[in-house]
């Protein structure tokens, strides 16, 4: 596993470890016993799906902050990887439909976990969907996106939740 994976120099065969009694409340049986996670952004643009700078830097801002403090991998996998069916692997979906042009341009974000496994105490809904403005082109559209994948973030991951 190399650096830019991990968000760390050294690697990590951590497991996600069950809740403590004061937390289980909190923490699902979802994200017991998970080795890795994966990353997965999808981009709907007015042009179509979007697999360019807006996508690549979408990705790795949710690849870097979700790897702070993250007890397990992670890394950003594609459309179609078939770790996404690992039982011991969480999926973040990462999905942003922008709709309008030029200074009118919308964003929906919204930040899923998918997990396939059995008895896992499915966790059905991620974060809340946010709507932001995203200016004119990608780079303003990353700056603006920002923030709110943060947040998205801190109210799906458990090692994140805010208090």
């Amino acid at each position: 596993m190399s650096q830019s994976e991990t968000g760390n120099s050294t690697p990590r065969k951590a497991v996600i470890k069950a809740p403590s009694p004061q937390a289980q409340a909190n923490a699902p049986l979802f994200w017991s016993d998970a080795r890795q996670l994966r990353v997965l952004c999808l981009v709907n643009t007015p042009r179509g799906v979007d697999a360019g700078e807006l996508h690549e830097g979408l990705c790795e801002q949710a690849r870097s902050a979700i790897a702070q403090a993250a007890p397990v991998p992670v890394s950003v996998i594609r459309l179609g990887d078939p770790q996404i069916l690992k039982p011991d692997t969480i999926t973040l979906l990462v999905h942003v439909s922008i709709s309008g042009s030029g200074a009118d341009r919308l964003a929906a974000l919204t930040v899923r976990p998918f997990r396939n496994a059995s008895n896992n105490g499915d966790q059905l809904f991620g974060a809340a969907p946010r709507a932001v403005r995203v200016g004119v082109n990608d780079r303003s559209a990353l700056a603006a996106l920002a923030p709110e994948l943060r947040a998205a973030l801190a109210d799906t991951l458990p090692w994140k939740a805010r208090n």
